[in-house]
């Protein structure tokens, strides 16, 4: 049933815009080995403070992902990270995907390229 999934994961795209208590932590998202057929990458963008529930969107998320999509995490099909938009090193994800804010993304990779 990925109808829970799906819902915890709008539902953390609608708690995470506003946050900005400091954060403790950061984990970087790891490059997808997947090169052909499609590709799903689950992001969550944060600064570097968030607030509790910020903090809790994307661990929720994750957990989400590990659960129930564990075969395609292992296959590369399925990318999941936490992504912080203020380090420089982060430059080109976030400019792919254009976060104005804290919030949970999901791009998705063909053929055809991402849309």
């Amino acid at each position: 049933m990925l109808i829970i999934p799906l819902l915890l994961l709008v539902l953390g795209m609608v708690l995470a815009a506003g946050c900005t208590t400091p954060v403790t932590s950061s984990v970087d998202a790891g490059q997808n080995t997947s090169q052909t057929g499609h590709r799903i990458e689950v992001i969550h963008f944060h600064r570097t403070q968030q607030c509790y529930s910020c903090r809790m969107v994307g661990a929720f998320a994750e957990d989400t992902v590990n659960t129930f999509f564990a075969d395609e995490l292992a296959s590369g099909k399925v990318v999941f990270g936490h992504i912080n938009m203020e380090l420089p090193e982060n430059k080109e994800i976030v400019a792919r995907y254009e976060p104005v804010a804290q919030s949970l993304w999901i791009g998705v990779y063909d053929e055809n390229g991402f849309y």
